[in-house]
């Protein structure tokens, strides 16, 4: 389950990273992208903490 939430963590970043560098190239693109960074990382420990894996 752990390799899972990952991988499905990982595609996750890259599709929102591919969108926003369309939406806001640059700088602001990045921000954007570890924005979404840290929400995954944040849903992901939540996820994990519902399971108890």
């Amino acid at each position: 389950m752990l390799a899972t939430g990952l991988a499905l963590i990982v595609v996750f970043l890259v599709v929102a990273y591919l969108r926003n560098v369309r939406a806001a190239p640059g700088v602001q693109g990045l921000l954007v992208a570890i924005a979404g960074v840290l929400t995954a990382v944040l849903a992901f420990q939540v996820v994990m903490f519902i399971f108890g894996d």
